[in-house]
């Protein structure tokens, strides 16, 4: 399940209805997160946001799938993960899974889309993405 956000206004709309969304409840620094996004990194009307609920087990590949966009139509460069740093753990949202957010360009479109996901952390170890120290 995704969610585009075009605007603020739809944000809000995102942060009221919120509370109803239960086990899909997004958690409060991914909306925040959004929202910085919206303010500062988007640079025209082309640009939005989109909010995948579900986790992900393979991020790039994962995200221009659920897209439906092609490796060829698309710039990224590896390095532009950004951190989302998500207190607590007992709601299903929060447990076991790392946020991140990410830039792709489609130069054919001049537009920018910026993907807010998550993936659990057993799928990150596996693809040797993170580092923890279990004891």
């Amino acid at each position: 399940m995704q969610i585009k956000i075009f605007n603020q206004n739809q944000l809000s709309m995102l942060r009221n209805i919120n509370p109803l969304l239960k086990e899909y409840k997004i958690p409060r620094m991914v909306l925040h997160e959004i929202g910085y996004i919206l303010e500062f990194e988007k640079a025209s009307d082309n640009d939005y946001v989109t909010l995948f609920l579900n986790h992900l087990r393979n991020d790039l590949i994962e995200i221009l799938d659920r897209l439906h966009l092609y490796t060829e139509e698309v710039e990224y460069s590896e390095n532009n993960f950004h951190a989302i740093e998500v207190k607590g753990k007992k709601h299903t949202m929060k447990k076991k899974r790392i946020w991140s957010w990410y830039d792709i360009s489609i130069p054919a479109q001049d537009r920018t889309i910026f993907v807010v996901y998550s993936m659990k952390k057993k799928d990150l170890k596996r693809k040797g993405g993170l580092l923890i120290h279990e004891n």
